[in-house]
């Protein structure tokens, strides 16, 4: 095994107190650049919830723990065996769900010496428990009856997901680790992964941005500026030892600035008393009030006095400064959104949109939904809800004017933006700025860059491409393109705009929805993002 990444046998594990052991780990980018470390640190038995900002590495910590990747430096220590579940599933259409279990191989020996084909002698390692084994498991994640030799090409996204979650619990490792399980999951798949995680024996280490998921973990570790960061409870708990965490570090910048500015006004009061020293003893010395000798034995003391006051002050000033250093460092960069929306001006009274009996799908053989009737009467908030494949994203399709129905009326009375998963209305070749110009053509550079500022794009960060950002910066983009237009839309859909998103980018997608004045059509399943936009009002796609 190599130096840099070890395991601990399974019968070393019912002695061991940790799961994993970090030491001096640090990873460096092709580039050069460091991702994070050192990293040192133990994480324990039970379910630990790994959160921190996209492009933090919390994949590539994963990646090492699972030891698929290695660390630049350090050693990473972990107990018993391993499943790992990636973030993105899957090998296109080359890969099918036996591959997935890696069992392609055993299956194929079992028909083989099932037709007859070669003498089972010939192939005696053969495991013949798994076929049952992996219909099974397939099962518990509610993929009954799946054929082994199929595409996960075929597969919806759920599907996908629930599929590798399963082969990663194939053969029931040690250890779980699992990269945003929850992606691509609709509220029951949610629930699975939930009831998994709690019905299983062994311990988990789940990257993931799902609050309802975090709030089951028996710990936090925030991987932020580098570091990992353990905290002893879940979500709620965290958020509340952030908070504390970060009151705690105000007071203590707000001391540590007070003192910077007693230093101050002492150097001052000094400086002060100084020049009345000095303009006194040129007074008395035109006077002629005192002797040459006199005077100048007043000058030495004087001098000496205030250069040992001046060092001391220097010492006092330079221990302020530097502990408001490292206060500093020590501040959380959690910039908040500060968007000032211009008004939709939609009426209470106004027609947004109308289904009039709807029926539209792929083709003729593959109707998605069928019969669909509701209509939108001002800034409603709603969402539209169902499990995988009952047609959200067709529904956001039809009510954009980016698909046709087969049968039935759709009526678009306002203008509408769809922000789908992918964020395909922005340009990925092009700048963050050019973007926003291209969309908001009535806007000068001027206005654009002091609109993007608000969504957290300063000053040089405008002339990033679009392809280089994270999820949640994609997002942001677009967001300001929408919203910091001189004329916003109306009617807003968002289909699942949080997957891929770290916690962190979610609030500010909550923050910069706050105050639009339209009416907001999302489908998620994310159940704090659904009530942090007062979403009340559902349109029921599973009846």
């Amino acid at each position: 095994m190599c130096e840099r990444y070890s395991t601990i046998s399974s019968a070393a594990c019912s002695y061991q107190l940790q799961v994993i052991s970090l030491v001096d780990v640090q990873y460096d980018l092709p580039d050069g650049r460091q991702l994070f470390g050192p990293i040192n640190g133990v994480i324990g038995r039970g379910i630990t919830g790994l959160v921190g900002a996209n492009g933090s590495g919390k994949s590539t910590l994963l990646a090492m723990m699972s030891g698929k990747i290695l660390p630049t430096q350090g050693t990473i220590t972990v107990s018993g065996r391993v499943g790992f579940l990636r973030q993105q599933v899957g090998d296109g259409n080359a890969a099918t769900i036996a591959g997935l279990f890696g069992v392609s191989e055993a299956l194929r020996a079992i028909r083989l010496v099932t037709r007859g084909e070669i003498d089972g002698d010939q192939w005696p390692e053969i495991d013949w428990t798994v076929p049952s084994r992996l219909d099974k498991a397939l099962a518990q994640v509610g993929l009954d009856g799946m054929d082994a030799d199929r595409s996960l090409g075929t597969l919806s996204g759920g599907q996908r997901m629930r599929a590798s979650l399963a082969a990663a619990s194939f053969g029931e490792p040690d250890l779980l680790i699992l990269d945003e399980p929850t992606n691509d999951l609709d509220a029951d798949g949610r629930k699975l992964v939930r009831d998994l995680l709690r019905s299983r024996r062994g311990d988990a280490i789940i990257a993931s941005h799902d609050r309802a998921l975090l709030r089951t973990v028996d710990r936090i570790a925030e991987l932020s500026s580098g570091e990992l960061r353990l905290y002893g409870g879940d979500w709620d708990f965290f958020v509340e030892s952030r908070e504390a965490e970060n009151r705690r570090t105000a007071n203590r910048l707000a001391n540590a600035r007070q003192a910077i500015d007693a230093a101050d006004r002492r150097e001052q009061l000094a400086r002060e008393r100084k020049q009345r020293r000095d303009a006194a003893g040129l007074r008395d010395a035109r006077k002629g009030i005192n002797s040459k000798v006199l005077l100048d034995a007043k000058k030495a003391r004087a001098e000496r006095s205030g250069g040992s006051g001046t060092r001391l002050r220097e010492r006092i000033a330079l221990k302020a400064r530097t502990r408001l250093d490292e206060v500093q460092s020590s501040v959380r960069n959690e910039a908040r959104l500060e968007s000032k929306l211009a008004s939709t001006g939609l009426h209470t009274t106004r027609t947004v949109l109308v289904f009039d009996d709807v029926t539209a799908g792929h083709d003729a053989e593959r109707v998605v939904i069928a019969g669909l009737s509701f209509e939108i009467v001002g800034p409603a908030r709603l969402r539209i809800d169902g499990p995988n494949g009952s047609g959200k994203s067709t529904v956001m399709r039809l009510a954009n004017g980016d698909l046709e129905p087969m049968s039935g009326r759709v009526r678009r009375p306002v203008p509408s933006i769809l922000l789908d998963q992918d964020v395909s209305m922005l340009a990925r070749s092009a700048t963050v700025l050019d973007n926003f110009l291209a969309l908001n053509p009535d806007r000068d550079e001027a206005a654009c860059r002091n609109l993007l500022a608000h969504f957290l794009f300063p000053a040089d960060a405008v002339h990033r491409p679009v392809g280089a950002l994270s999820g949640g910066e994609t997002l942001r983009v677009a967001l300001a393109c929408v919203l910091g237009g001189s004329i916003v839309p109306p009617l807003m859909l968002l289909d699942e705009p949080t997957n891929h998103l770290d916690v962190t980018s979610v609030e500010a997608v909550e923050q910069g929805l706050a105050d639009y004045d339209g009416a907001l059509v999302v489908v998620s399943h994310d159940t704090d993002f659904i009530d942090a936009l007062g979403l009340d009002r559902i349109i029921d796609l599973s009846r």
